[in-house]
């Protein structure tokens, strides 16, 4: 028998809601599949925590129940980013977690590396019983906010003249009638008698949708939240697009026109899809993985990972300092990188003596972060402890360390302080006999806003729970250097938490001149910048710049919107960080994977993330040929989209332009990366020139970079050769469904080159293209044979093109698409960025905010005439917006910006837009690539 701790219980307690149905039904249907509830806490095997309701014990796993969190595209007030706090903290918390819809699945996996399973709430038909319908339309919630709002019932009643309604709030009319407050079980009744439920709130799932179901109540509202994955249209009822109102009116009358049918609908539904034991299943098989995982599967305690590459000379020292730990329940696996017979010799001599020791040799060298992850592939431990074969640990070390992640739940990553050896082992005795120098770094506490300054905050070799390393991917391979620090920014910015445990010294570092840091440090001179792949990074590029932007900042983050709400630091210029939905994506981005590109992978999608321009989707198209399950391990991101085998790019484009979204496409392969700003460039461009927008790009040839330079389009040379690349270009929503109408897409019968072809096809429907003189995204030359299969096939390609495309290819017609006929002109966007400059006598009232940042921000409101909002920063400072020529776009401060992209009008649909991030001061592809360009 498994027990849990269910926190809240609502035993006892005369609170209603959605979280309480969850509740009642777990313990009524938990104890069928062998699991008990304890309200005693040190009884318990797991914690089940719903939302922002935390309850810890020791070093009990826990459960999240998610249950949805507050958007910042509405103004929520202080108090409710004090329940986003709890909830994220909760989630930090959990070893599991759980979500009610696929749309807040979406944007938790935004907001750090976690991994929900949607399990949706049900319902139980015994309760709900159909009652003689009357015939009214029901709008039946319990508050009014930005997310509940009866004006949507007002607004469509005055459609409908001759249609009653109902409602828990709003204000009375000819045709609505206001119900007096009533207890739940009154309420079921009143639910049961009406003739169609309006669920026009935004909701994460819809408990009263389900309820409303169950009593033979067919469904008509707005098709966003959860509404969208419960109601099945035209057989359940009917749901509008958000904002239409008379198209809701037309869903209202077809609902009570066809009640018949669908109250029969609904209820079979419900019965078959919705019913509470299935749920409940799921939370079980949740439940039972998280007890197997935690008492049943035998693992040691501690994995210490020690990486070895030719250091033998240290090696006995550093497995003799393991060996002595107070601290017994470990294992210590040796990654011999060097492929060393002498290093072998030399382990095996320890496992002979002590079996907690392994030998372990890769097939190849590594490099340190593959040979980490490694390590980590291999080891077993709960709390995984890196520590390279020239340095040692105090004797106390694991024994610190695991006590500090035992008692704190929220804490995934612990280390003490350094002290600095000599090359030989020796301490360095400081102000007489028995005192040694102690190193003034790492400082006494963690401090994430400088770690995201180029300041790094702690030593590689630290301790870290399993999960840390699972879900992030691991350490990145294209880190050749620093790959801690980097590694240490993604994490601590996605939902882990570092915290230094102690002062006392638990890790020595042999000073060496010949050691891998300093032989880089004399051959570089300096060390890479590894925040540039974060765009929530502070700007700073190295050691001297990060104590200047911290001193400047005093802590603030200069991009406050761009942080994921899964990061470890406080903002100091809000109750906490911005937890965006991601609803409205403006660009979708179709990642397509073929054989052998897995290993690519991770990079390309580390560069999805790595965008300055924020409001994106990413879906990947696995074409391998192999079956994935739904997650990238350091992606959460990424949706899975598993082709039936290899069909070939063009079926897997095609396939992953049918879970698109945005009103841009960028189809990139998995073996290309994007720079940073790509995105913010290439929008730019798209909102003031109509047509495929292209740049140039950068040539990874192996040993060098080269950027490789496009000519300006001209559409008569379409027809015999490519004019831009076939990926990594954006390509205007519209155009692609033109695309689709015309061609059916992408090609799936052409025998290669299919980006040729596609775009022979773009420009003969009459679209022009545009080209952006910039290198912004990164092209392997050999990481595929697909150009050299290509080029063997030259003739049947040229065949196939000549058949389909032989007006212009054999009978003389010249292509005119409009772009050398027309007068078209690129036009290059302006700056999205101002100088603080350019308002003088300013500088001493912004110092230390991020309100010096200054951004375009364009208004999407329905208002023609201009009006004026007053700004927030500077009290003495307006702005004039309207939706008119003159007034659409404005330079407005950082701070108001973030205020004003929060407010949405009534179809829940944001008024104001930041036009581009940003964010990327810097412009060197160099920097991002970690590689110099030839």
């Amino acid at each position: 028998m498994i027990k849990v701790h269910i926190s809240p219980d609502f035993i006892g307690s005369s609170e209603t809601g959605g979280i309480r149905r969850v509740v009642e039904a777990m313990l009524k249907y938990l104890p069928d599949h062998g699991i008990e509830h304890t309200r005693i806490l040190s009884e318990a095997d797991i914690i089940v925590n719903h939302g922002a309701m935390p309850t810890k014990y020791k070093t009990t796993p826990s459960l999240h129940v998610g249950h949805g969190l507050y958007w910042s595209r509405q103004g929520w007030g202080d108090g409710y980013l004090d329940v986003n706090r709890g909830v994220v903290s909760a989630m930090k918390r959990a070893v599991a977690h759980t979500v009610p819809s696929e749309w807040v699945n979406r944007a938790v996996r935004r907001g750090g590396l976690w991994y929900p399973e949607v399990v949706y709430h049900g319902v139980d038909p015994k309760l709900w019983k159909p009652k003689e319908c009357q015939n009214f339309v029901l709008w039946n919630k319990a508050r009014a906010d930005y997310v509940s709002d009866p004006g949507d019932l007002m607004r469509v009643a005055s459609l409908l003249k001759k249609v009653q309604f109902r409602s828990t709030l709003g204000n009375r009319s000819s045709n609505v009638s206001i119900l007096n407050p009533m207890p739940y079980k009154e309420m079921r009744a009143t639910v049961a008698s009406a003739g169609v439920l309006l669920a026009t709130a935004r909701e994460t799932f819809g408990i009263g949708t389900l309820e409303a179901m169950a009593a033979g109540v067919p469904i008509a509202g707005w098709d966003w939240g959860g509404q969208s994955e419960i109601v099945i249209q035209g057989e359940t009822g009917y749901l509008a697009p958000p904002g239409d109102y008379p198209a809701l009116a037309e869903c209202i009358q077809k609902c009570l026109d066809q009640r018949s049918r669908l109250s029969k609908n609904a209820m079979e539904d419900v019965k078959t899809r919705w019913t509470w034991p299935s749920r409940i299943a799921q939370y079980a098989a949740i439940l039972e993985r998280i007890h197997k995982e935690y008492y049943v599967i035998n693992r040691p305690k501690v994995s210490v990972i020690v990486t070895a590459f030719n250091l033998d000379r240290y090696l006995i020292q550093c497995l003799e300092s393991v060996a002595k730990q107070t601290f017994t329940d470990f294992e210590c696996v040796v990654i011999d990188d060097a492929l060393s017979d002498s290093t072998k010799s030399m382990v095996e001599e320890f496992v002979r003596k002590d079996k907690r020791f392994r030998y372990l040799r890769p097939t190849e060298n590594l490099g340190l972060s593959g040979a980490r992850n490694f390590g980590f592939s291999r080891a077993h431990g709960r709390y995984i402890r890196h520590l390279d074969a020239d340095d040692f640990l105090h004797k106390n070390a694991l024994a610190i360390e695991t006590n500090a992640l035992d008692k704190d739940q929220e804490v995934h990553i612990v280390y003490g302080h350094i002290e600095t050896v000599r090359s030989d082992g020796s301490r360095i005795e400081e102000g007489g006999k028995g005192n040694f120098a102690r190193s003034g770094w790492p400082e006494d506490k963690f401090d994430w806003f400088a770690q995201m300054s180029h300041l790094n905050q702690l030593p590689s070799c630290s301790m870290m729970r399993r999960e840390v390393l699972e879900r992030s991917g691991g350490y990145r391979v294209r880190m050749t250097r620093a790959e801690d620090a980097e590694f240490w920014c993604r994490v601590s910015s996605l939902g882990f938490v570092i915290k230094k445990c102690t002062q006392a010294v638990t890790y020595f570092h042999r000073h060496r001149e010949d050691s891998k840091g300093a032989t880089e440090w004399r051959d570089e001179g300096t060390e890479p910048d590894w925040t540039s792949w974060f765009p929530w990074r502070m700007g700073a590029g190295d050691y001297d710049e990060g104590r200047k932007s911290m001193a400047k900042t005093s802590g603030i983050h200069p991009h406050t919107h761009l942080v994921p709400f899964g990061a470890q630091g406080n903002p100091t210029n809000t109750r906490f960080w911005y937890v965006h939905d991601y609803y409205y994506p403006v660009v979708s981005i179709i990642v397509t994977c073929g054989p052998g590109h897995e290993k690519y992978l991770q990079e390309a999608l580390d560069s999805v993330q790595a965008q300055s321009f924020p409001d994106w989707e990413c879906i990947v198209v696995n074409d391998t040929g192999k079956e994935w399950g739904p997650d990238i391990m350091g992606s959460p991101f990424a949706q899975v989209v598993n082709m039936d085998g290899n069909q070939g790019i063009s079926a897997a484009r095609n396939k992953g332009f049918e879970y698109a979204n945005g009103e841009f496409i960028v189809w990139l392969d998995a073996d290309d990366i994007l720079l940073p700003w790509f995105l913010e460039r290439m929008v730019a461009y798209a909102e003031v020139n109509d047509g495929v927008i292209y740049c140039d790009m950068i040539q990874d040839k192996g040993e060098k970079l080269e950027i490789y330079r496009y000519r300006e389009f001209k559409e008569i040379r379409i027809p015999t050769n490519m004019q831009y690349p076939g990926s990594s270009v954006l390509i205007p929503r519209h155009i692609v469904l033109r695309m689709l109408k015309l061609h059916g897409g992408w090609d799936e019968d052409i025998p290669g080159m299919e980006d040729w072809n596609y775009q022979v096809g773009i420009h003969d429907a009459g679209f022009c293209a545009f080209h952006i003189e910039e290198a912004l995204f990164v092209y392997r030359i050999y990481s595929s044979t697909k150009r050299e299969v290509d080029h063997a096939r030259i003739k049947d390609i040229a065949k196939w093109m000549d058949h389909k495309w032989k007006k212009y290819r054999k009978d003389g017609v010249i292509m005119g698409c409009g772009c050398g006929s027309k007068a078209v002109t690129k036009v290059k966007p302006k700056s999205t960025m101002s100088s603080s400059g350019n308002f003088e006598n300013l500088d001493k009232f912004l110092k230390g905010t991020n309100s010096e940042q200054l951004v375009k921000l364009e208004y999407l409101g329905p208002r023609e005439g201009t009006f004026t909002i007053r700004s927030r920063v500077m009290p003495s400072k307006s702005y004039r917006f309207g939706n008119n020529r003159q007034h659409k776009i404005q330079t407005v401060f950082m701070q108001d910006a973030e205020y004003l992209v929060q407010q949405v009008g009534p179809d829940a649909k944001p008024y104001y837009r930041m036009i581009t991030g940003g964010t990327m001061e810097f412009k060197d592809p160099s920097v991002v690539l970690g590689r110099p360009l030839a």
